[in-house]
């Protein structure tokens, strides 16, 4: 008996650290915040602005066939022309390039030969316009992204900073390309990952 005791008050010390170490592995997980912060939407705003001058400033400046606006700008012709092609990539995005043009005016009878002079009667700038904005429309995705995804609110506006200071971003975005939609679509699916994220964690 006295044995018994003896073993119970050497092993009772060990018992109670196994059982605190096991507490702090199992401690919940810190609280999220109830709400955004109160500047985010400012904050957001400023960011939206920044970018739209870095994409959309002089983006008609270039008066001529740029680069594989040679491949895209025929593509959108086609779809308002309504001839068949076999088409490679996912459609919408040339879809939105000729319902840009469409909005612009243009019918679809330019060749878009590579280096060609834009002439008067085709609304090259709605085209781009239309790029600019889905490229503009990534930076305050990435900032309300880090913000859902916890991180503090400096490390949310610097990662949003880093998307709008990107030279290749923001040249690609300023032509009828594909690319500008293609971010926006994975920016923006990141984004509502990140809401969804943040509504388990909240429940």
């Amino acid at each position: 008996m006295m044995l018994r005791q003896r073993v119970q008050r050497e092993t009772s010390p060990q018992r109670n650290d196994i059982e605190n170490d096991t507490e702090e592995k199992i401690k919940p997980e810190a609280p999220l915040p109830k709400s955004l912060p109160k500047s985010a939407g400012a904050i957001a705003s400023v960011l939206l602005l920044l970018a739209l001058f870095t994409r959309l400033y002089t983006i008609s400046e270039a008066d001529f066939v740029v680069w594989d606006e040679a491949h895209f700008g025929k593509f959108a012709s086609r779809y308002l022309k309504r001839k068949f092609y076999h088409d490679v990539h996912p459609p919408l995005g040339k879809m939105l390039n000729a319902l840009a043009g469409w909005i612009g005016g243009y019918h679809g009878d330019f060749k878009f030969e590579s280096g060609a002079t834009y002439p008067s009667d085709v609304n090259y700038f709605t085209m781009r316009f239309v790029n600019g904005l889905s490229g503009a429309a990534i930076v305050p995705l990435a900032y309300y992204t880090g913000l859902h995804l916890q991180f503090s609110h400096a490390a949310s506006i610097l990662l949003a900073v880093m998307v709008l200071c990107d030279s290749a971003l923001t040249t690609i975005s300023r032509f009828i390309l594909l690319d500008a939609f293609l971010m926006f679509f994975t920016v923006l699916s990141a984004y509502c990952f990140a809401v969804y994220y943040r509504c388990q964690r909240e429940k």
